[in-house]
């Protein structure tokens, strides 16, 4: 009765934990404004498709969710975040606690919401919030349908991968991470046998089916796009400059003494399954004496492994890796939690890695009083959006312009979204810059752009001194309005804008 008890109360602190967070996070959304790639995300919402130009359909599926509930506001556009942060929260609870138990659980759910990559995860609503949920939900699935394979089950993993697939494309490599626990164990190898889990694939290759025929129709444009992001289109060259920013954006991102500490697990976990039972035996034979430790390997390290080797080449973006530490902070939970118990020491630097966490997380919902750089400031890009937008505003009736044409996507759907109740901001207002050329470089190249405006007025709105020249040949004359200046708020510099005014539209290619 008392064991019932306690594995009660650990369940209870964990809902009211994440209920106390939701609630919180719910209310910082209101908080700051959209950061521009949410404004993209929530202007594809209003062009439903099968896919978009560089990411699956599932962001903007869910943005629309969103607002169809809450409005084209700030709580609903972000509101499915938090909810996949308390969903991913209580996953990751609920999975250490089968695998290390209610205490271990609570402690890995703890150290979980003080990242500070995860807490900006609760509030935005990008891909990653996504990405993170079905990565979880497929690696708790996979394991249930690994212990006890039933029909449902592996349909059920199969579905969360091939979800996860059309909101982050890294999930597919959560296929790979299955595939290769289960050709590495002996229960796995049974379960190959069996129609199963192929029929598991099937679901997942069936729910990518999106992605590959909207990319046949476009001329596959994102495949294009990935290999330009992840440098696949140069030639490959070792920069160990490269790889050590890779490690170190991984460390701030995740707060440095956590990161070691998780590092520190994984090599913990390697060391202990050779220790035990030597990974010739293992590998070969598929007898793993703890395949608790060897899962959540297998879920975590060939993801992160994976961006690893091209940050030899190109560091990346430190979000990429952001799934395959799910598993690596149940791992790192369970381990810690035992060694705890038995060293002062390891105790001691826990609750230092946990508390310099939860000091990064605390300082990143208000940065201001470190008044630093705008390059430098993560909310940098959630300030002065308002004032650039009267700034446009104003600029756009003086000159009695048309339309507004933008230096990036980004800038374009910002202004998007802050003008969308003046009249300007309507998607046949607010344009990126087209490439004459008529190569596709982001999701408005594929809507319809300004061609058809003969003979009218633009303001153009750059963050950089200059003018594009493919834009100066595409209008009869030009002039600067302003000259680059900062845009402040709270009596900070947040970006540099300048205004220029274009007149007489000749179109492309001239």
């Amino acid at each position: 009765m008392f064991e019932s008890e306690r594995r009660d109360r650990y369940v209870s602190a964990a809902v009211l934990v994440l209920a106390a967070l939701g609630a919180f996070r719910l209310f910082l959304t209101t908080r700051y404004g959209l950061i521009p790639d949410e404004c993209y995300y929530w202007l594809w919402s209003k062009f439903p498709d099968w896919c978009y130009f560089s990411k699956g359909p599932l962001v903007a599926w869910t943005i629309s969710l969103g607002t169809a509930v809450c409005g084209d506001t700030e709580i609903g556009v972000r509101w499915p975040a938090v909810v996949l942060h308390v969903a991913t929260g209580w996953l990751m609870f609920s999975f250490a606690r089968r695998l290390f138990g209610g205490r271990a659980a609570l402690s890995t759910l703890m150290v979980a919401m003080t990242v500070p990559l995860f807490a900006i995860g609760g509030i935005v609503m990008t891909i990653d919030p996504l990405s993170v949920f079905f990565w979880a939900a497929a690696a708790v699935a996979c394991w249930g349908a690994w212990r006890q394979p039933t029909w449902s089950g592996w349909l059920l993993v199969g579905a969360m991968v091939g979800l996860g697939f059309l909101a982050k494309f890294t999930n597919a490599l959560q296929g790979v991470c299955i595939g290769l626990f289960l050709l590495l164990t002996r229960e796995g190898r049974v379960v190959l046998r069996t129609p199963k889990p192929w029929a598991g694939v099937a679901v997942a290759l069936a729910l990518t089916a999106p992605f590959w025929i909207w990319n046949a129709r476009h001329g596959w444009v994102t495949m294009g796009h990935l290999a330009d992001r992840g440098a696949l289109d140069e030639p490959f060259r070792l920069s160990l400059s490269e790889f050590w920013q890779f490690v170190t954006l991984q460390a701030v991102v995740f707060s440095p003494l956590l990161w070691l500490g998780v590092v520190a697990a994984v090599a913990w976990g390697i060391w202990r399954l050779g220790r035990e039972g030597g990974w010739r035996r293992g590998l070969v034979d598929g007898g793993w004496r703890d395949e608790r430790i060897f899962y959540l390997l297998c879920q975590s390290v060939p993801l992160v492994g994976f961006f690893a080797v091209f940050a030899l080449n190109d560091a990346g973006q430190p979000n990429w890796t952001v799934p395959g530490y799910v598993t690596a902070l149940i791992l790192a939970g369970g381990l810690w939690h035992a060694a705890c118990r038995r060293r002062r020491g390891y105790r001691a630097y826990a609750w230092a890695a946990i508390g310099f966490s939860l000091l990064m997380t605390a300082a990143l919902h208000d940065t201001r009083p470190f008044r630093l750089r705008p390059e430098d400031d993560p909310l940098a890009r959630v300030r002065g959006w308002s004032e650039v937008a009267n700034r446009v505003d104003r600029a756009v009736r003086e000159n009695g312009a048309d339309f507004i044409v933008a230096e990036n996507y980004g800038l374009a759907a910002a202004l998007t979204w802050q003008l969308r109740d003046r009249g300007l901001g309507r998607t046949n207002h607010v344009f990126a810059v087209r490439d004459p050329r008529g190569r596709i470089h982001n999701q408005f190249d594929l809507w319809p752009t300004y061609e058809n405006r003969l003979g009218q007025t633009a303001i153009f709105v750059s963050t950089r001194k200059g003018t594009p020249d493919e834009l100066r040949a595409q209008f009869g004359s030009f002039e600067y309005l302003t000259d680059p200046e900062w845009i402040e708020e709270g009596g900070l510099p947040v970006m540099r804008l300048r205004l220029s005014v274009f007149r007489d539209f000749r179109g492309f290619g001239r």
